[in-house]
């Protein structure tokens, strides 16, 4: 039997194509098609890296792994960081059993925010007039959920603000310096749908790559234009 769009029995999107046997992860919206699987993949069982926790610190140093703690100073979690091919680079996101959260991948094709090895999402990267401006969406399922663009000095001022797409705020991140460990802070700011989790847990690992590829962009241009101008807080 031929496949044919038919009104999306999700409700999230005007139509959803229909293959004969199932419905697909094809979806589309005012003529614009995009992927959104019926049902997402359920975040892992965990202990302290859902939403439960209302605030995290994820700290940075070297090679890692790093630690991720709640608000208690007790260790949730830790990222992993990993090299996938020559252009690409990753970090994960693991609660205390070995469990692996989320992941991001970063290379030439984008940023992607996967789940069980299972691409749930991207993050965009926009308009960088200057390196110490993060200005990024994050999509899941084809649609924006979030959105971002703060400078260094909000992150230090701990101004820095995601917002849902109506610019309604979510969380508030700030990257501050202890010694030589960065500590980058997350605060959720109100309550969210349960998809939101990988938005969350996402961004923060995704900054983390973003910022070490323009730092290191820096030092190899190490010249009156860039001197100074580290995204990261010095």
């Amino acid at each position: 039997m031929q496949g044919t769009w038919q009104p999306d029995p999700t409700g999230r999107h005007e139509a959803r194509f229909w293959d004969g046997a199932a419905w697909t992860a094809w979806v589309s919206d005012a003529g614009q098609t995009g992927e959104d699987p019926v049902a997402w993949p359920k975040p892992p069982e965990s202990a302290g890296l859902g939403l439960r926790s209302g605030y995290l610190r994820y700290f940075r140093q070297g090679g890692g792994p790093w630690p991720v703690v709640d608000q208690a100073g007790v260790q949730v979690g830790f990222l992993t960081r990993s090299s996938f091919s020559l252009t690409g680079r990753s970090i994960s996101v693991w609660d205390m059993t070995n469990t692996p959260w989320v992941s991001v991948k970063q290379s030439i094709q984008g940023t992607v925010i996967a789940v069980a090895d299972q691409e749930v999402g991207r993050i965009g990267w926009h308009g960088i007039g200057s390196l110490g401006t993060v200005d990024i969406t994050v999509h899941l399922g084809g649609r924006m959920r979030a959105k971002m663009r703060a400078t260094r000095e909000d992150f230090i001022a701990g101004q820095a603000v995601m917002t849902d797409p109506a610019g309604a705020p979510i969380l508030s991140l700030s990257i501050t310096r202890q010694a030589d460990v960065r500590v980058l802070s997350l605060q959720r700011l109100v309550g969210m749908p349960d998809d939101y989790e990988y938005a969350v847990h996402a961004v923060v690992p995704a900054i983390i790559l973003e910022l070490d590829n323009r730092s290191a962009f820096q030092a190899s241009n190490d010249d009156n234009t860039f001197s100074r101008r580290s995204p990261w807080p010095q």
